[in-house]
C-alpha cells in the first residue's frame, strides 16, 4: 500500500473495527498442545468398526494438532450404546492432567436443544404449547414490530424467525438481568419481516426459558437440572460457572491467534442469556443424552419423551439455506442421503459438534477448549464415514501427480480474496477464505469433487483446455454454477479470455435501467472490462458469463442467473432474474446513459476543497463526542472519539451495563479492550484491514489508497447525485465501492467487508448524512455501520472540539483501564 501525504478521518474505520471487538479477542502467550494417545476407549465387538474408529481418533488427534486445540473429549454412541468415548490432549496448558469422558466443558448453543427439549417435556405434560404466544408466557415481553410482539410464539422464538438478527449485546457483558435485556429487546428494531427468514437470535431462547419458569415457578437451571439432568444421570452437568469454578476436571478455555502462534486463556463466561448457552458438561453426561435421542426418546429401559416429540423438534420449520433447515433448537439436513440433525456451540474458550442420524439411531458429540476451529464442522462426516464407510467399489484415487496439476489459486468473488486448492493428508482440499480448509471427495463419474463435509449440496470441477491445461473451476451448490479461474503467479488469470461473441453494440443494446419492484430500486446493466454486468443497489456489480444457447446469463460469481427478453423490434424490454429456485420480472424503465464521468483528478480536486489537509492538521487533535444507538439490539450509549492528521485514533462506545468497546491506532499498531478481555493488541490480517481502512478515510488521493481504481457510473443515492468509485487494495484484496457525493467529492455510502474471528467476511455498509463544517473542514455528523451479523449501529456526532492537546501515549491503550 502506498504512503498517504494527505489526511482525511477515519469515520467508519473506528466503529467498523469497534463492532469487529464484539467477536475479537485478547492474546497471550502460552504453551503449544502436546500430542496425548490415551486408550482408544472403543467398545465394540466388530472388528472391522473397531478399527475404524481406531483410525477416526488417529485422524482427530492429528488435526487437534494442526488446529492447536488444547484439549476434546469424544463420544459416539449406536443402537442404544456407546461405541467410543475418550479425550484429547491436557485440560490445561500449564499443567499436565490429560483430558477424558468426564472433563467438563461448556457446550455453548448446544443449550438451545436442551430448552426446546424442556418446552417439549412441558407441552407434553399439559403446562405449554408450542403454539403459545410469548407474550401471554411471559409477563413484559415484546417487540419492536408490533405484528411479531403480538403473533411470536414459543415455536417463532426457538426456530430463530422473529426477523430480529443478533441481539448479543444485550447479555455479552454479563452485567444485565434478564428482565432488563427484556426491556432492551423490545427497542430491537427487525431486520426482516416476521417469519420471513431465518436469523440466529440467542435472546429469544432466553425469553423461551423464561416462558418454562413462568408456568413452573422454577428457574431454567432448576428446570434443566431436575427435568433432564437428573433422569439421564447426567450427574456432572451444570448451568452455572460456580459449578465449573475451580472443579478439577473443568477444563481451561483458549483462543488460538494464528499471527502470533501462541494461545490466550480465556475465562468461562457466565451465560446470564440461559436458555441459550448456560450449560456445562462431560462427554460421558453427552453420551446419556445422546442415546436418549436416538433411542426414540427412551433411556434405561424407561420412557423420557415420546418420539413423536422428538420428531416434532426435528421438524424443518424454515428454511437456512446450503440444504439446511432449522427446527426448534436443531439443524435438519442429510448427509450422504440419510436424515442429519446437529448443532454446534461456541462460547468463550470452547466449542461443541453435537449430531445425530436418528433414523440410524446413531450420534455424537465432540467437545473442544478452543473458541472456534475448523474441526467442528469437519469432524461431522468423519465420524459418519467412520461408522458408514462409503462403498469405494467404483472408487478410482487419483494419481499424486495428477493431483499436483490441480494445485493452485482460483479466483472467487463471493469471497474475498483467491481460493487455493492444496493436498493434505493425501487428498484435494479447496481453501476458501474466511471458512475453512474443505476435504473433497474423489471425482465421481461427472468429474465432479464433491465437498465431504456437504456431498450433496457442493461440488466442484476442474476444467481443462486442449492441451491439457487446467484453466479454471467450476464451482456447483443450489443449482447454480460459479466459474472461478486459475490464476497464475502474477494474479492474473492463466488463460485469456476467448474472443468475445457479441460486440459492444450488440452489449449496449442491453444496457440501462431495470426496475426491481420488491425493493423499489432500479438495477443498472453496465458494460464492465468488455462484459455485461448487473449493478444492485446496496450490493455490488456482479459480472455475467456469456449467455448460453437458451440466452440465460449466469453470474459469474454467484449463485443466480437472468435472461433479457425483447419486443417483436428487438428492443431489449425486460429482464428475467433467475435465483433461489424463484423467477423475478423487472421491466426496463431506462436506456444507458452516455458517459460523463469524472476523471480521478476531479474526483480528488473535490475531496481536497471540502477537508483541505493543512486546514486538518492546524486543527491538531480532534475530539468527537456524540451518542451510539445498536438499532438492531436495542442498546443506546455514549461516543467519545479523538482523532489526529497523522492518523491517530482513540474511540470509546460506552453502553453502560451491557458493556463498552474501546479501540486505537496509534498509526502503527492497534489495541482493544472491551467488557470482557483486557487490554490486547491486534495483530495479523485485522491489523492490516485497519491499516487499509484508516488509509482509505486518511487520504483524498485515492490513487495513494487502491491499487486499481475503477470510476462506475453517475446516479443518484437516496435522492443525492453520486459518482460511483470502486477501489481493489492488493495487498487485504478487498474491494471498496463508494458513493461520492457530486458536488463535493465526500462519501455518501461506502461497501466493503469485515473480517470477523469465527464468522469470516461480513459484508459492511456505511452511510454518512448531515455533513457539518468545523474550522473549514467538513465532517458527517451521523454515519450508520450495517453488517448482518450486529446490524446497523448509528452514531450521532453532538460536538466536534479540535486543539484537543492530547496527553503523550493517548492513542495507545495500556493497562489498567477503566471502563470509558
Amino acid at each position: 500500500m502506498k504512503s498517504s501525504p494527505r489526511r482525511h478521518f477515519p469515520f467508519a474505520a473506528l466503529l467498523v473495527v469497534a463492532v469487529a471487538i464484539l467477536h475479537h479477542g485478547a492474546h497471550a502467550a502460552a504453551s503449544e498442545p502436546p500430542p496425548f494417545s490415551p486408550t482408544h476407549g472403543v467398545q465394540t465387538d466388530n472388528p472391522a468398526l473397531a478399527e475404524r474408529l481406531a483410525r477416526l481418533c488417529e485422524d482427530l488427534e492429528r488435526k487437534r494438532l494442526d488446529q492447536h486445540i488444547p484439549s476434546m473429549a469424544l463420544a459416539v454412541v449406536k443402537d442404544g450404546k456407546v461405541i467410543l468415548m475418550r479425550g484429547f490432549g491436557v485440560r490445561d496448558l500449564d499443567g499436565a492432567e490429560p483430558a477424558d469422558e468426564h472433563t467438563i466443558y461448556a457446550i455453548g448453543s448446544q443449550t438451545k436443544a436442551f430448552t426446546s427439549m424442556l418446552i417439549s417435556l412441558l407441552d407434553a405434560q399439559g403446562s405449554l404449547s408450542w403454539d403459545d404466544k410469548v407474550k401471554d408466557r411471559v409477563d413484559g415481553f415484546r417487540l419492536f414490530d408490533p405484528v411479531a410482539s403480538e403473533q411470536a410464539t414459543l415455536r417463532d422464538a426457538c426456530s430463530h424467525r422473529t426477523g430480529l438478527t443478533r441481539t448479543d449485546l444485550l447479555w455479552a457483558s454479563g452485567k444485565a438481568a434478564k428482565r432488563e435485556m427484556l426491556e432492551r429487546l423490545a427497542d430491537a428494531e427487525p431486520t426482516a419481516p416476521f417469519r420471513s427468514r431465518w436469523q440466529y437470535n440467542n435472546t429469544m431462547f432466553m425469553a423461551a426459558g423464561m416462558a418454562a419458569e413462568s408456568v413452573m415457578g422454577m428457574t431454567w437451571r432448576d428446570l434443566i437440572a431436575q427435568r433432564i439432568f437428573a433422569p439421564l444421570g447426567m450427574a456432572d452437568s451444570g448451568t452455572t460457572i460456580h459449578d465449573v469454578t475451580g472443579h478439577p476436571r473443568a477444563a481451561l478455555g483458549y483462543r488460538w491467534n494464528l499471527d502470533t502462534s501462541d494461545h490466550t486463556r480465556l475465562p468461562m463466561r457466565e451465560v446470564t442469556c440461559e436458555g441459550a448457552g448456560a450449560i456445562n458438561s462431560t462427554a460421558a453426561d453427552m453420551a446419556n443424552w445422546l442415546i436418549m435421542l436416538t433411542s426414540r426418546g427412551e433411556f434405561d429401559g424407561s420412557r423420557f419423551i415420546e418420539h413423536d416429540r422428538l420428531e416434532r423438534m426435528w421438524k424443518k420449520e424454515i428454511e437456512v439455506g446450503g440444504g439446511k433447515g432449522y427446527g426448534l433448537g436443531w439443524f435438519v439436513g442429510e448427509w450422504s442421503g440419510r436424515r442429519e440433525i446437529e448443532h454446534g456451540g461456541n462460547i468463550d474458550g470452547f466449542f461443541t459438534a453435537c449430531a445425530l442420524l436418528p433414523d440410524e439411531r446413531t450420534g455424537f458429540v465432540l467437545l473442544g477448549s478452543l473458541t472456534y476451529a475448523a474441526l467442528q464442522a469437519e469432524t461431522l462426516p468423519m465420524v459418519w464415514r467412520a461408522i458408514f464407510p462409503p462403498d469405494t467399489s467404483d472408487e478410482s484415487p487419483v494419481p499424486t501427480q495428477e493431483l499436483r496439476e490441480l494445485v493452485g489459486d482460483y479466483r472467487a468473488g463471493f469471497v474475498n480474496g483467491n481460493c487455493s486448492v492444496n493436498i493434505k493428508d493425501g487428498k484435494l482440499h479447496l481453501d476458501v477464505p474466511g471458512q475453512m480448509n474443505f476435504e473433497l471427495n474423489w471425482p465421481d463419474n461427472e468429474s465432479k469433487w464433491a465437498f465431504a463435509m456437504l456431498p450433496e449440496q457442493i461440488k466442484i470441477r476442474f476444467n481443462r483446455l486442449d492441451d491439457g491445461r487446467v484453466a479454471s473451476v467450476t464451482l456447483f451448490q443450489g443449482g447454480a454454477e460459479i466459474e472461478m479461474p486459475r490464476l497464475g503467479s502474477d494474479g492474473n488469470p492463466v488463460v485469456s479470455d476467448a474472443p468475445a461473441p457479441m460486440t459492444l453494440d450488440q452489449l449496449r443494446e442491453l444496457t440501462g435501467a431495470y426496475h426491481f419492484a420488491p425493493a423499489d430500486h432500479d438495477w443498472k446493466v453496465v458494460i464492465s472490462d468488455g462484459k455485461l454486468a448487473v449493478d444492485v443497489p446496496r450490493q455490488r456489480v456482479f459480472p455475467l458469463r456469456w449467455p448460453d444457447d437458451d440466452g440465460i446469463w449466469k453470474l459469474a460469481d454467484f449463485p443466480a442467473a437472468c435472461r433479457f427478453n425483447r419486443d417483436e423490434s428487438g428492443k431489449a424490454v425486460s429482464m428475467t432474474w433467475f435465483q433461489s429456485g424463484a423467477e423475478s420480472d423487472l421491466p426496463r424503465v431506462g436506456d444507458a446513459e452516455p458517459s460523463n464521468l469524472p476523471t480521478l483528478q476531479e474526483i480528488n480536486s473535490l475531496r481536497r476543497a471540502s477537508a483541505d489537509p493543512e486546514k486538518i492538521r492546524a486543527m491538531g487533535d480532534i475530539v468527537f463526542t456524540g451518542t451510539v444507538r445498536a438499532v438492531n439490539q436495542g442498546v443506546q450509549g455514549t461516543y467519545h472519539a479523538m482523532v489526529n492528521a497523522d492518523g491517530r485514533y482513540l474511540q470509546d462506545l460506552d453502553f453502560g451495563i451491557f458493556g463498552f468497546i474501546r479501540t486505537s491506532y496509534d498509526g502503527t499498531a492497534a489495541w482493544s479492550h472491551n467488557f470482557s478481555e483486557n487490554v490486547t493488541q491486534i495483530t495479523g490480517e485485522r491489523l492490516e484491514e485497519i491499516r487499509a481502512e484508516t488509509a482509505r478515510f486518511l487520504s483524498n488521493e485515492l490513487e495513494d489508497v487502491f491499487d486499481r481504481i475503477e470510476i462506475v457510473e453517475r446516479t443518484a443515492s437516496d435522492d443525492t447525485p453520486v459518482i460511483i468509485v470502486r477501489g481493489v487494495t492488493g495487498t487485504s484484496a478487498r474491494t471498496v465501492t463508494m458513493f461520492l457525493n457530486e458536488k463535493d467529492g465526500l462519501p455518501v455510502r461506502e461497501e466493503t467487508t469485515m473480517l470477523v474471528p469465527g464468522l469470516g467476511r461480513l459484508p459492511i455498509t456505511t452511510n454518512y448524512s448531515r455533513y457539518t463544517e468545523v474550522s473549514g473542514v467538513r465532517f458527517p455528523a451521523t454515519f450508520r455501520v450495517t453488517n448482518e451479523a450486529t446490524g446497523t449501529f448509528e452514531i450521532v456526532i453532538e460536538r466536534v472540539s479540535p486543539h484537543a492537546q492530547a496527553e503523550p501515549g493517548a492513542y495507545t491503550l495500556r493497562e489498567p483501564v477503566g471502563t470509558p
